[in-house]
């Protein structure tokens, strides 16, 4: 009986209170009051690539996509512009002997630009050469989330295997 008179005077000292919650979204915490959330996107708020609802895109990209197709073809076409502007001069004059990452974090804003903020490689040659090809690409169309265009971050992974 101990057990049972110890749980009704708990009871009886909690009052019920309608509960907020917060929950946190990328960089805001929104407060939650009953069944309606309030939410509205800045257009300098930055998301992750893989939240949106629509990829970055070229100019030249072939529109009516599917959102894995619309993913698949801005990475190959990112892709193909690195390996085609990508100097293999500076991989040659490194004499390197075995395969070399590098890795580019970036921002494609909601205007379409880009915005180099961390490159790393063993080597700081590859850095330079991996931000020159960077800073030459095109504006592009930016990504959208809710019909919105917003900023994204993206990592590249630029990897060379050395073939003697």
């Amino acid at each position: 009986m101990g057990f049972i008179e110890s749980t009704k005077r708990i009871d009886s000292v909690i009052k019920y209170q309608k509960p907020k919650k917060e929950i946190i979204t990328i960089g805001k915490v929104i407060t939650v009051d009953g069944d309606m959330i309030l939410e509205e996107h800045s257009p300098t708020e930055l998301y992750p690539v893989y939240i949106v609802d629509e990829y970055p895109e070229f100019k030249e990209t072939t529109s009516k996509l599917s959102k894995e197709e619309n993913k698949k073809q801005f990475q190959s076409q990112l892709n193909q512009f690195v390996k085609n502007n990508f100097k293999k001069t500076v991989v040659d004059s490194l004499e390197l002997i075995v395969k070399q990452k590098i890795y580019v974090d970036f921002e494609i804003t909601n205007t379409g630009n880009i915005i180099i903020k961390r490159t790393r490689a063993y080597y700081p040659e590859l850095e330079k050469e991996a931000e020159r090809v960077l800073k030459k690409l095109p504006k592009l169309m930016p990504a959208r989330k809710d019909g919105k265009a917003v900023s994204v971050s993206y990592i590249l992974p630029i990897i060379f295997n050395i073939e003697e």
